[in-house]
């Protein structure tokens, strides 16, 4: 019983993500959504996470929106992010880019880890947070291994460079003109 219950937890939060591509009908002129993916079975969980790719008008992708599904994990991102400006995650569902996913990945860890060590842990609270990690794992791999390299070797490069400086970071600089140096407020794009 136990071992089932522990397989439940860990494929529940592959289930509990959907993709979908977001595009503009011209047969109906309105946006419409349609799955990337390969149809799950009509009994699994809500999901967690909706995953956008917008389509612009001539077919090509324009950009990606994660639609958070789950209150309790909207609300961790927000407390993880607070005072950042430009996020949408008080919009209903909120929405985020999927950079706030990798800037948050040490917040969500830390809040799952908490999560498990208490006497009496949420078991939705936690699907919901490996549902976030899944999908950090799944979109993020590729920039969280080179990011590792680079910094380890203390370089970034400039498709990078978004992961290195995180919103709300302060950045110093020395401006050549004035002779002075700055301390710059790095901003969400």
């Amino acid at each position: 019983m136990a071992s089932q219950e522990g397989e439940d937890r860990t494929t529940a939060p592959d289930k509990r993500i959907a993709r979908y591509d977001q595009y503009f009908d011209l047969r109906t002129f309105s946006t419409t959504l349609k799955k990337t993916t390969k149809l799950v079975p009509k009994t699994q969980k809500k999901h967690v996470l909706l995953v956008r790719r917008i389509i612009d008008s001539r077919g090509r992708h324009a950009a990606t929106e994660v639609d958070i599904k789950s209150p309790a994990l909207a609300e961790v991102l927000r407390e993880i992010n607070r005072g950042v400006g430009g996020l949408t995650l008080n919009r209903n569902p909120p929405v985020a880019d999927p950079k706030l996913f990798f800037y948050s990945r040490v917040g969500i860890q830390d809040k799952l880890d908490v999560e498990n060590a208490k006497d009496v842990p949420d078991e939705g609270f936690i699907a919901d947070l490996e549902a976030a990690m899944q999908y950090i794992a799944e979109d993020h791999s590729q920039n969280l291994t080179e990011y590792n390299l680079m910094t380890s070797q203390q370089e970034i490069t400039y498709e990078l460079l978004w992961a290195l400086i995180p919103p709300n970071t302060l950045v110093y600089h020395y401006h050549q003109y004035t002779e002075q140096p700055q301390i710059l407020l790095a901003k969400e794009q």
